[in-house]
Order: C-alpha cells, then structure tokens, then sequence
C-alpha cells in the first residue's frame, strides 16, 4: 500500500499471480484491470464522486482508483458544483438523496453548466422512473460501477483525451 502525498487515500498495489489477477485490498479477481484494453480505458479519466455519507463516498472511490480512474469526492452538491467548475471531470456519480441539494438538483445544475458532463445517479432508496441519467442501485458491486462508467464514456473510452 502506498499513501499519496499530501492526501489521505491510499492506492492499493495489485498483485498478479500466474492463474489471475487479484486485488490486494479486498481479494477480488481483477482479470481486466491488467489487461491493456481495460487499463488504457481508465487513463486519464476523471471521475468525481458526490455522496453525504463519506463511508460510502470513500468506498467507491477506492473501487474506481484501483480499477485505474482518476478520482475526486464531495459531499455535498454546493461543494460538487465549486469542484466542476475548476476541474474537468469526464463523469460524475451521485447519490439522490442528500441533505441540502438533491444529487437530481446537481444533476440537472451540472448538466446545464457542463454540457460534455456525463452522470451516473447512484441511490439505495429511490426507485427510478424517468430520469435523463444512467441510475445505479445501491449497494453495488465494484463491477457495476465499472459497467457504468464505460457504458456512459461509450466510445469516448479511448486512452488519452
């Protein structure tokens, strides 16, 4: 494990063994991280992650920085809508249900600001009806989110902008 300066996370180093790839941290089977297609996929890619609880917040952003994303938190929409307007994130995911702004309130705001903004709704009460963005049910799994992520980047999941 190596902790980046002047940072709180800590990257998780993947292991390979001869039969697949193993993550160090929780001991899932990577196979496409290590692939050169998966991890060209990822590089440089930056994703901001917006939820009120930071457990949460934390955990995902563990799992998209050990499939290779680049990855930022906020935990409000307020403190979401300051960090967008200074950094160029290819994607946000956001919780629903918040105090103070909705993630369905940030989501509609960012669109608006960010035009090239693709979004990921994330809620574990919320029950999907008609929305404009890709929704995805809490909790979910390291490759659901994986899943997401790409299937919004779409072709734009080439290496380097």
């Amino acid at each position: 494990l190596r902790q980046r300066p002047a940072s709180k996370a800590i990257t998780a180093l993947l292991l390979r063994d001869s039969a697949s790839n193993w993550c160090a941290r929780c001991g899932t089977c990577l196979p496409r991280l290590m692939t050169s297609e998966g991890a060209q996929a990822r590089v440089s890619r930056m994703i901001l992650i917006v939820d009120d609880d930071s457990d949460v917040r934390e955990t995902s952003a563990d799992m998209l920085t050990e499939l290779g994303y680049t990855v930022q938190q906020a935990e409000s929409g307020v403190q979401a809508l300051e960090m967008l307007g200074k950094t160029g994130f290819d994607i946000m995911v956001t919780d629903i249900r918040m105090p103070g702004m909705s993630g369905l309130e940030l989501s509609s705001l960012a669109a608006t600001r960010h035009q090239a903004l693709k979004i990921i709704l994330v809620s574990g009460y919320f029950q999907p009806q008609a929305l404009s963005h890709r929704f995805l049910q809490k909790p979910f799994r390291t490759d659901d989110l994986d899943t997401a992520i790409r299937a919004e980047l779409g072709s734009e999941a080439s290496p380097v902008r």
